[in-house]
């Protein structure tokens, strides 16, 4: 098991594996932001937060909740509006070091 962990600890999301690859998006959003993503499904994530404990953000587009933590401000993970979309996006940053290092590093245009 995995556990990406915001700053302070108020918010843990836990996978089962670690990525295999994780994604610098350089669309302004993500790179304002300074995050990169793991991704999955969503039945593969698990978000340990208490109540209050995360506030979602909505860009313009409105497809997507950007989740980050109501105390320590950092992006968590962000879901899809769309029912159609099975991809979850954890942020690789909350991940220890060791596993990122594992992982292959991709660019990608964003929206």
């Amino acid at each position: 098991m995995i556990e990406a962990v915001c700053d302070c600890g108020s918010v843990r999301l836990e996978v089962a594996e670690a990525p295999s690859e994780i994604w610098e998006c350089l669309c302004d959003g993500c790179q304002k932001m300074g995050v990169n993503w793991a991704y999955y499904h969503p039945s593969q994530v698990k978000v340990i937060a208490a109540p209050g404990s995360m506030t979602a953000y909505q860009r313009a587009s409105k497809t997507q909740d950007f989740v980050f933590c109501s105390t320590c401000g950092c992006t968590t993970h962000w879901q899809s509006h769309n029912p159609d979309d099975d991809t979850f996006g954890v942020n690789a940053r909350l991940m220890p070091r060791a596993v990122r290092a594992t992982a292959k590093l991709r660019t990608a245009d964003g929206p």
